[in-house]
């Protein structure tokens, strides 16, 4: 995208959305997935010295939803992680809890999400704390920006300071910052917790006239 956006001579938020969001539909956005069972199906990994010394390509076996098996073929450089996490990254243009469309080359393909692949989670919450309204999967380890009004979509920083990922039940999709007028979020530093997760975090966001509070597990270091 960078480079897409070097050929306009100071091109604006709206255009560089337009620019991202073109990319998106053709290549997805990486989603980095918790899944050490790869690794654990791929004891010997065949090694790929023609991209780097360490890129590695790793079998796994996928169900569409129309319930046809697929082996697919993934290239990964480096899959550890922080907290002893086996990233690996999969082009995606819609996650839930039971699904994922993968792109590839440009099709989407739906399939069964592996009960094993786990993915970063952020839930809209009652005022109490306590209760999920609902839920999102994000693609990475990262802070929430902001929620719709109507508390349905949530937003997430990109690379780009100029642009924030929209995801909602639809899919993803890439928006200029300015044109929605975010305001920055409260941590809420009463809140519940959780013995084993020492992460859990909860901010309060003001969109319009509706205040929102999101919990989601802060990056881990």
């Amino acid at each position: 995208m960078n480079q897409r956006a070097e050929k306009q001579p100071h091109p604006s938020s709206e255009e560089l959305a337009a620019i991202a969001n073109t990319l998106l539909r053709k290549k997805g956005l990486n989603y980095y997935f918790d899944a050490c069972e790869i690794i654990k199906l791929n004891k010997h990994p065949k090694p790929l010295p023609k991209f780097s010394p360490h890129t590695k390509l790793y079998r796994y076996p996928l169900t569409l939803s129309s319930g046809k098996s697929v082996n697919s073929e993934i290239i990964s450089e480096d899959v550890g992680g922080p907290c002893s996490n086996c990233y690996f990254a999969f082009p995606s243009w819609q996650v839930t809890r039971r699904e994922i469309v993968l792109v590839a080359e440009g099709r989407k393909y739906r399939i069964k999400r592996p009960a094993t692949f786990s993915l970063d989670q952020m839930s809209l919450v009652d005022e109490k704390m306590k209760r999920n309204i609902r839920s999102w999967e994000v693609p990475n380890e990262t802070i929430p920006e902001g929620v719709s009004e109507d508390g349905t979509k949530l937003y997430v920083p990109t690379e780009r300071e100029e642009l924030v990922l929209e995801i909602s039940e639809s899919g993803i999709q890439f928006k200029a910052r300015n044109s929605l007028q975010l305001k920055k979020g409260d941590w809420i530093k009463d809140h519940p917790t959780d013995p084993n997760n020492g992460y859990l975090s909860f901010m309060r966001f003001q969109a319009g006239e509706k205040s929102h509070i999101v919990k989601f597990s802060g990056p881990c270091t």
